[in-house]
């Protein structure tokens, strides 16, 4: 069988159905600051952090405003929320995390939330054993959609980004991963794949599941000898 040399996750809206929660706070963080809230920024802003952030909520809302402030404190609100929480896991991650450990595939985590928190929703989700590498946001030098997390979790893993699939659910992640040279399954969560995503995405399907199936047929460009 012709395996990937490794297969590097997201984490929030791929592995967990916790983006929504995350989206959730932009509404009062705004409305606070005296802005009404677009519902395309949340989507937007999803899976970036720091400075590229930012400049996505400027591009929204202009630059005279606390923009920093906000992104403070939306991240502690959404960061105090899903502490308490024991995130729901999507549907066939459990089955690709299996697969993976049984044909040998090294397998990695690259999301933009903190170190903490990918740390809480393992544990609680009893997978905190299960990857070979974790990189947060906190460890990339810029966030998606440049490549940095990707190809540092690559690196973490000794594997080439052309042999690697990574699974991705948000615009901002499919463009990370594809800039990256990486194959990139796509499973869309709260934005369904348009023209763009359908060029940069190797496939695009409706859950983990199908990944797990795909890789099993050796049917994705990163599966060779």
């Amino acid at each position: 069988m012709s395996l990937p040399d490794a297969v590097i996750l997201d984490m929030d809206g791929l592995m967990y159905d916790t983006e929504r929660v995350w989206q959730m706070f932009w509404s009062p963080v705004l409305l606070k600051r005296g802005i009404w809230y677009d519902p395309a920024q949340g989507p937007a802003c999803s899976a970036t952090n720091g400075k590229v952030k930012q400049d996505i909520l400027r591009s929204f809302y202009g630059d005279d405003w606390d923009v920093e402030g906000a992104c403070r404190e939306f991240s502690a609100m959404a960061k105090a929320h899903l502490a308490m929480l024991r995130p729901h896991k999507k549907p066939g991650l459990d089955e690709l995390i299996a697969w993976c450990h049984e044909h040998r595939v090294p397998l990695g985590i690259a999301s933009s939330s903190s170190l903490a928190l990918i740390g809480h929703h393992l544990e609680r989700t009893g997978l905190e054993e299960d990857f070979d590498t974790i990189v947060s946001g906190e460890d990339a030098p810029r966030s998606k959609p440049y490549p940095d997390i990707f190809l540092m979790a690559a690196h973490n893993l000794a594997a080439r980004p052309a042999h690697t699939l990574v699974c991705e659910d948000s615009f901002n992640g499919v463009r990370a991963a594809a800039a990256g040279g990486f194959s990139v399954a796509m499973v869309p969560d709260t934005q369904d794949a348009d023209d763009e995503m359908r060029a940069k995405a190797t496939v695009i399907v409706p859950s983990l599941f199908e990944v797990r199936d795909l890789l099993d047929a050796g049917a994705l460009p990163c599966s060779r000898a």
